[in-house]
């Protein structure tokens, strides 16, 4: 496992690699050019002209042979499928309205929440520390989309960072 803390700044990201970031502070300041200190939010348009937003879904856990929201208060169900292309989000009571604004449509920068047995490239691997990795690039499978459920699809496994790299320096 990398140690994130000592790295400033990615010039590019991919599934197979073995960041853990621990914060999402650390991680938009790495990999999207950012100096903060920290965040609370989970879904973040990144305006700056690329027209792509950065989600850090908490994934479900495995409990009792099911799979049950991460933090039960919030309940949100994020699934992962086994190869790592799909990403399921339901909510029973989805806050969100019945027809999803543009920002929710647009390709997005994945980060996923483990708070144990992170699964990655179709093996979970066990005995790992809870952070934040690198999932893929996803975007939203309208056709299979409704209101409390939500499937995206990876459409990028390695991405390019240099946008915000350059930006930076």
């Amino acid at each position: 496992m990398i140690d994130i803390e000592n790295i400033k700044r990615l010039k590019n990201i991919s599934v197979e690699d073995d960041y853990l970031f621990p914060t999402i502070a650390d991680t938009m300041n790495a990999c999207f050019g950012k100096s903060w200190k920290g965040c609370q939010k989970s879904f973040i348009v990144l305006n700056d002209g690329s027209e792509q937003v950065a989600w850090f879904p908490k994934i479900a856990k495995w409990r009792n042979n099911q799979f049950v929201p991460y933090d039960s208060k919030q309940g949100w169900l994020n699934i992962v499928s086994d190869d790592g292309t799909q990403i399921i989000e339901e909510h029973p009571n989805d806050p969100r309205p019945l027809i999803l604004p543009d920002r929710d449509k647009l390709p997005r920068y994945v980060f996923g929440r483990y708070e144990d047995n992170p699964y990655r490239n179709g093996r979970i691997h066990t005995g790992e520390k809870s952070g934040l990795r690198f999932l893929g690039l996803f975007q939203i499978d309208l056709t299979h989309s409704e209101r409390g459920h939500h499937e995206y699809r990876q459409i990028a496994d390695k991405v390019s960072l240099l946008h915000y790299y350059k930006a930076f320096f």
